[in-house]
């Protein structure tokens, strides 16, 4: 008896819509996000297992979801890159997502400048008004 077949090695794939995300100016204390999102074109499911933000700056940078998996053939997993200054000037750090695939773990370098918010305007058309005679209390 002869058999014959192909074998099929079934292997997740990764890929991420971007390897670099620059944030737009933020005013220290306030919050900006953006999104990338992460693919499976393999033919096995992919497991992201863990999202780490490492650099002098990481604590200024928050992503979620931290973990997910994307079936053979899902649509992609947005993830969603918040920062949120400390102080003014330029952050940056880097995000590794570990995942079941090979080259694991993909990088997303981010960056981000805080600013100081500008300090609110008032103006004033008149000196004075006069209300006329008011009654205390009305």
């Amino acid at each position: 008896v002869t058999l014959s077949g192909t074998v099929q090695v079934l292997a997740p794939t990764y890929v991420a819509s971007a390897t670099s995300l620059t944030m737009d100016n933020t005013n220290v204390g306030a919050t900006a996000s953006k999104t990338f999102t992460v693919s499976n074109t393999g033919t096995a499911p992919l497991l992201v297992t863990g999202i780490t933000v490492t650099g002098a700056d990481a604590a200024q940078f928050v992503v979620n979801p931290a973990s997910f998996a994307l079936a053979v053939g899902a649509q992609p997993q947005a993830v969603t890159v918040s920062f949120t200054p400390a102080s003014t000037g330029v952050r940056s750090a880097s995000i590794s997502i570990f995942h079941n695939a090979a080259g694991s773990p993909g990088t997303v370098t981010v960056t981000g400048t805080g600013v100081q918010a500008a300090a609110p305007v008032m103006s004033v058309s008149k000196s004075s008004m006069n209300f006329g005679e008011v009654l205390l209390g009305q």
